[in-house]
C-alpha cells in the first residue's frame, strides 16, 4: 500500500512540474523585411544561438522566431549598400524592415499590433 501511495505522489509531482515548464513564456516572434531594391543577405543571432544567414530578395520576408529567455538580439545585414547591424530587445520589437538610402542600410524596428 505504501508503494503505491509513494508512486502516485511522484507521478503528481512529475505532472505538476511537465505543466510548469510548459507554461513558461512563449518564444517571440520576430519578422524582417526586405524593403530595399535589392537582394540582402540577413544575419540574426543572440546568445547562444541565432538563424543561419538568410538571403532576402526585394519586398521578400522572413518570420522567425526568438527564445523567451533572449533579451537581445544583432541584425546584421550585407549586401549592395554598406553594412548595418541593429541591436535590440525582441520584447519591445518584433519586425525590422531594411532599407537602403545614400548607399547605406539602415534597419527601421518596429512592433507589430496584435490582431482586434
Amino acid at each position: 500500500m505504501k508503494k503505491l501511495g509513494i508512486t502516485a505522489v511522484l507521478m503528481l509531482l512529475l505532472a505538476v512540474t511537465l505543466g510548469t515548464a510548459g507554461a513558461g513564456a512563449a518564444d517571440h516572434p520576430l519578422t524582417v523585411v526586405n524593403a530595399s531594391k535589392d537582394t540582402v543577405t540577413v544575419e540574426i543571432v543572440w546568445s547562444g544561438g541565432g538563424v543561419a544567414p538568410i538571403d532576402l530578395k526585394a519586398g521578400e520576408t522572413h518570420e522567425g522566431v526568438v527564445p523567451s529567455a533572449i533579451d537581445s538580439v544583432k541584425v546584421t545585414v550585407t549586401g549592395h549598400c554598406r553594412k548595418a547591424t541593429q541591436t535590440f530587445n525582441p520584447q519591445r520589437a518584433d519586425r525590422a524592415t531594411i532599407d537602403c538610402k545614400n548607399d547605406v542600410y539602415g534597419v527601421k524596428l518596429g512592433m507589430t499590433k496584435p490582431a482586434s
